[in-house]
Formats: C-alpha cells, structure tokens, sequence
C-alpha cells in the first residue's frame, strides 16, 4: 500500500460519509451539500458541518490536541474585530473604533505527530475540492508556510 493509498484510506475512515459525500463531487448528493454550504455562507457567512467526522476520529483528533496543547504560543494584542487600525475619520461607535483585549494560542504544525488526524483530514485529496467548491472558487492553493497550514487553536 502506497503513501497516498494510506492517506485515502484514513481520509475515508474519518469523514462520515454517509452524510457528507465528499468523496463522489460528480453525485447528485455532493451538488446538493455543496448547495447548502453555499447558501449558508452566503445566509451568515458561516456554514457548519455537525458530525462531520466519525466519532473515533473526533475522538483522536480530540486527545491530538490535547496532547500539543502545552506547545501552543501565547499572543495577547488590543484590536478590533477586523483587526485594522483605528481610523479616527470614522464616528467614535463604529465597530472599527471599538478595541478589546484579545488573548490567542495556537500550536504550529512542527508540534504536531507526524502522522495526526488533522494532516489526514488537510492531505486527504477530497478535502480540498470540497472546500474550494463550497467557497465557488476557482482554485484554492496549500498554505505555503509549513508551521501554519495545519495549526491547533487553543
């Protein structure tokens, strides 16, 4: 069995397929998926995928990350919600103008196993396609920067 074979496979094992047919883009089942996505993006710009993993793959990805977690780099910053700078011209009330204090961590990928449940989710080769035709794009490229195309938030 070749690397990619592997990969299918875990890929396979980890999406419930049954409900989420990522893995056939010419069905009939797939368009309609994709359909929703779409139009729960553009409804809230948000889409979410309730059990989208098998529950032993959440379960695996759950303890991954746990185990990482004390990897994780700390950032504290004061911002806005679009992460911009002030812009006085605009009224004192407008969300551009309001800061908090936000805390953030995350663990890069070099923290990660070298074979985890998130890499084969991000390298199964349906995964991508999915995305990209949820989101109507063109094409949809890797993240070039090796420590931050898989990363753990915590």
């Amino acid at each position: 069995m070749t690397t990619c074979d592997v990969a299918e496979e875990r890929g396979r094992r980890a999406v419930r397929l049954d409900s989420y047919p990522i893995d056939r883009p010419d069905s009939p089942e797939y368009e309609e998926l994709v359909a929703r996505c779409r139009d729960s993006l553009e409804a809230s710009g948000c889409c979410s995928l309730p059990d989208f993993l098998t529950p032993a793959a959440l379960e695996r990805m759950t303890r991954e990350c746990a185990e990482v977690a004390p990897s994780a780099h700390y950032n504290r910053t004061r911002t806005n919600a679009y992460f911009g700078a002030d812009e006085p011209n605009l009224p004192e009330a407008h969300p551009k103008r309001r800061f908090f204090d936000r805390n953030s961590a995350f663990v890069p990928a070099d923290c990660l196993p070298e074979i985890s449940a998130l890499r084969e989710i991000y390298d199964w080769p349906p995964f991508r396609p999915f995305i990209r035709d949820c989101l109507g794009e063109p094409a949809l490229y890797d993240y070039a920067d090796p420590l931050a195309d898989v990363i753990v938030n915590v």
